[in-house]
């Protein structure tokens, strides 16, 4: 397999498994080397580092109208451009629980009319927020659904809180974060929020 191409990122050596998934070190063409399971490159999930799906972001522009509403970013494309965030952007707190581990955005979910359209097909409201199924998996139509805030029960790396997790959601609020935007990040309820922010006891299983 070394030296075999999948898109931007050729084979470079084996990688340890992970949770039993086959796994291999690529690297890019842009010079980046990353860890990308066997399934992943196969499918077609994973093409780039993520150069490409940063690439096609740059090039799409909102002009859908779908963004806001009476002037002001909808709770859905807030959770949109968190997605992305999370899976794109290295200086995003939950970076390393998201890109750095692999997981990625579907390069159709890019576009925001695209990601809008699944989601009122599949039963968006603004009491619910996105979950994986797998969650060693990417962000694909196959692979998510929307569940009540605070209650993604399979995702469990997203319901449990470290404190790390706590430090980082009390960074984010000193800096103006909206409580309720830091709940749409970690798929919690504000409520937690709150008590973390004011350095209350949180449960680790939440």
């Amino acid at each position: 397999m070394i030296g075999k191409r999948f898109g931007r990122l050729t084979i470079t050596s084996d990688a340890p498994h992970e949770k039993g998934h086959r796994s291999f070190i690529c690297k890019c063409d842009c010079g980046r080397s990353k860890k990308v399971r066997f399934g992943h490159l196969k499918s077609g999930d994973t093409k780039s580092c993520g150069c490409l799906q940063k690439e096609l972001m740059s090039k799409r522009t909102m002009t859908h109208g779908l963004s806001l509403k009476n002037g002001k970013e909808t709770r859905l494309h807030r959770i949109w451009e968190n997605m992305k965030a999370r899976c794109l952007t290295e200086t995003h707190q939950s970076y390393k629980n998201y890109g750095d581990r692999g997981i990625m955005v579907c390069d159709e979910w890019l576009d925001y009319k695209v990601f809008y359209d699944w989601a009122m097909s599949n039963g968006y409201k603004n009491n619910l927020t996105i979950d994986r199924v797998d969650n060693d998996g990417d962000y694909t139509p196959d692979n998510c659904k929307w569940v009540k805030k605070g209650h993604q029960g399979r995702n469990q790396r997203s319901t449990k809180l470290t404190i790390d997790d706590a430090r980082d959601i009390r960074c984010l609020s000193s800096q103006g974060y909206s409580q309720q935007r830091i709940a749409d990040i970690y798929g919690i309820s504000k409520w937690h929020i709150q008590n973390i922010i004011k350095n209350r006891r949180w449960k680790e299983n939440l």
